[in-house]
């Protein structure tokens, strides 16, 4: 999985200055849509950062077993944990990606789990 590809979907469906929007607001279904795609693009780039630093880089480990291996080990519960835990002490791009990560997964949880208002309100 491609996760700058789920980034660039997540864009596209919020309607960003990234990419041609239709006229007016993005409807509600894109704008939570969009919110799964970052929690899943953020999820993504984690698992491939963990394959590339305990396996290693090189030659090709897209193909290999040891890194598929790796990237399909973490679980959605266990990244969500240990990003909420231990914020102190972390690195400034660390914690600001386990906030953005946990902001992501909550939000998107919220989303498909409970009727909530539209994230935009009609004016």
């Amino acid at each position: 999985m491609n996760w700058l590809h789920l980034l660039e979907a997540a864009r596209l469906l919020a309607g960003s200055t990234y990419a041609p929007v239709p006229i007016g607001r993005p409807r509600q279904a894109m704008l939570k849509r969009a919110v799964s795609n970052a929690y899943y693009a953020m999820f993504h780039a984690l698992c491939h950062s963990n394959a590339n630093t305990i396996v290693g880089t090189s030659p090709a480990p897209t193909y290999t077993q040891e890194w598929s291996r790796t990237y399909r080990a973490l679980e959605h519960r266990f990244a969500s944990d240990r990003m909420n835990r231990h914020s102190t002490g972390r690195p400034p791009a660390v914690q600001n990606f386990a906030t953005v990560f946990t902001f992501c997964r909550n939000t998107a949880t919220e989303l498909t789990t409970t009727r909530k208002p539209p994230i935009f309100a009609a004016k």
